[in-house]
């Protein structure tokens, strides 16, 4: 008896049973269709959520920022025109600054 046939003869028993009990796994019994493709469903579903979820935050951040930049600048307008207010004022006044 050759050991080299009794080896090859193993793996070969070995993967057929493994093949055969992985085909039985994703086969559910019949019912892997509606299985997977409820986790496939699922799946899509979390990952859209997950997705949608962040592209709404970055766009609510860049609308901040826009804000913030709005803000800023008519903050300092405002102020540049109290300013001038103030020294139209102190002229007309007869102050000087």
């Amino acid at each position: 008896m050759n050991v080299r046939n009794v080896h090859v003869g193993w793996v070969n028993y070995w993967s057929q049973d493994v093949s055969e009990s992985i085909r039985n796994f994703f086969a559910m019994g019949g019912y892997g269709g509606f299985v997977w493709s409820a986790y496939a469903i699922t799946f899509v579903v979390l990952a859209a959520n997950l997705i949608f979820t962040n592209m709404s935050h970055k766009r609510m951040i860049a609308k901040l920022r826009r804000e913030r930049a709005i803000d800023s600048a008519s903050s300092k307008v405002s102020q540049a025109s109290h300013a001038a207010d103030e020294s139209t004022r102190s002229a007309q006044q007869g102050d000087v600054i």
